[in-house]
């Protein structure tokens, strides 16, 4: 009865069209790692190329900054304040580093004994593992408690007392990023190493996660603190590009430099999606 009424008939091919219409919106195309790879590669070098048109148009800003360095030179309350500013954040992280190189130093031993163990059994590797790392954490731990130390001590203007703690964070938050990569990799105890790499492999990839990690903690914390300090936005704008485009020519560098374990990679998945 539906096929001989035309309206009835009008009315069922709409509604097959309709089904048709969401079952085809609904079907996700395969997704092929290579294809993300490369459009992640593209992406970055836009981004660089968007980087560096910040930094070329920021020469426009060239006048603002130099009257501002003008302005700080010319002061001699500025010029004090900044020199205060750098010997304060210098005697912190010395102060910081050197509780940290002691800790570390009274913790040589047992790190080494466990980074050394011949473990077979999961369970002995699992406890050799967090010894290992936690005994590693406290080095960082000394650090952060004698930067905090050194930055109570001192009577630091608001701004600079923000500024200082940005500069202080940023080297904290590196150490503990570092702290992570060495959980991640083990470059200096293999034995207890988790991820499936040689050990050359492993310390490459520990190196330049690293100054990865390094570029994008300071950069932040570095242009927070110069917000804080009244430095003009131009050239806070110009540096944080400048940095973007930094990490963008590492991770280029990085490709280059594996671009055989790349292009096979790229291949066996191309291979395999086919």
């Amino acid at each position: 009865q539906t096929l001989e009424n035309q309206t009835e008939r009008d009315a069922f091919l709409n509604k097959l069209k309709a089904f048709q219409a969401t079952t085809q919106h609904d079907k996700k195309e395969p997704v092929i790692p290579s294809v993300q790879a490369l459009d992640a590669i593209t992406t970055s070098m836009t981004a660089a190329s968007a980087n560096f048109t910040t930094i070329v148009r920021s020469f426009a800003d060239l006048p603002q900054a130099s009257r501002w360095l003008q302005k700080q030179f010319d002061s001699e309350e500025a010029r004090t304040a900044w020199l205060n500013f750098f010997a304060q954040a210098i005697i912190a992280i010395i102060t910081g580093l050197v509780a940290k190189y002691l800790v570390k130093w009274m913790l040589l031993r047992p790190r080494r004994m466990l980074a050394q163990m011949n473990v077979q059994v999961l369970a002995s590797k699992m406890a050799a593992f967090l010894g290992y790392h936690l005994l590693s954490l406290l080095p960082v731990i000394a650090f952060t408690a004698g930067t905090l130390f050194a930055l109570g001590i001192f009577d630091l203007p608001p701004k600079a007392s923000k500024a200082m703690v940005s500069l202080l964070d940023a080297f904290i938050v590196q150490h503990v990023v570092t702290w992570m990569l060495q959980i991640v990799f083990a470059e200096r105890a293999p034995r207890l190493r988790f991820i499936p790499l040689a050990d050359e492999s492993a310390a490459y990839l520990f190196v330049w996660c690293t100054r990865l990690s390094a570029f994008i903690v300071f950069g932040f914390f570095l242009c927070q603190g110069a917000l804080y300090l009244d430095v003009p936005k131009g050239s806070v704008h110009a540096f944080s590009s400048f940095i973007g485009m930094m990490i963008t020519l590492m991770v280029v560098i990085i490709v280059l430099q594996n671009r055989a374990q790349v292009s096979k990679w790229l291949r066996g998945h191309s291979e395999g999606d086919d």
